[in-house]
């Protein structure tokens, strides 16, 4: 698979609205199945969600990369997006993320 196959102009999102992380899912889940990558939007936020209580997925300097297995993928693909301003990811560490 190409890299650059993974990331589309379309699953970018440089002005997400969202105030809380489960807000911001949802609106990277809701690029995925706009753009018919996932089967069920809702089977796959709470894949997500469900991963994230695993541990999150802050990986430090305002950055997260939350990911997850799921059934409903039918491509590869990966959704992006920029918060401003950022939001707690974490509320154990008060880690935030853009």
């Amino acid at each position: 698979m190409n890299m650059a196959d993974l990331i589309q102009p379309d699953l970018i999102n440089l002005t997400l609205h969202g105030t809380t992380k489960k807000e911001v899912l949802e609106e990277l889940v809701a690029l995925l199945d706009d753009a018919g990558i996932i089967s069920d939007r809702v089977k796959f936020y709470n894949e997500i969600i469900a991963r994230e209580n695993e541990g999150h997925t802050g990986i430090g300097f305002g950055n997260a990369i939350p990911h997850g297995k799921s059934e409903t993928v039918n491509i590869p693909r990966i959704a992006c997006g920029k918060k401003d301003p950022e939001i707690v990811w974490d509320p154990q560490s008060g880690e935030k993320a853009q």
